[in-house]
């Protein structure tokens, strides 16, 4: 994972990240421990980041779109 540098922002460690992970694999019925949640990241980096870009991407539209949507139903009120 890419080390960040962020001035005003908790450093998040991997492990406990990893337990959590773990931890709602197992509560849905998955046996699941922090070597096939490393695996699975691993093969599915390309599609994890795509999929992270497109929600970024969609919220930054939501944000940029509510303010006009916002202003029209003030109008109509």
């Amino acid at each position: 994972m890419v080390p960040r540098d962020f001035e005003g922002f908790q450093q998040v460690e991997e492990e406990p990240v990893m337990q959590e992970i773990v931890c709602l694999g197992s509560t849905v019925g998955l046996e699941v421990n922090e070597e096939n949640v490393e695996e699975m990241v691993e093969d599915h980096r390309k599609e994890l980041i795509e999929l992270h870009d497109e929600g970024a991407e969609a919220l930054q539209q939501r944000i940029a779109f509510g303010d006009e949507e916002d202003k029209d139903k003030e109008e109509k009120s």
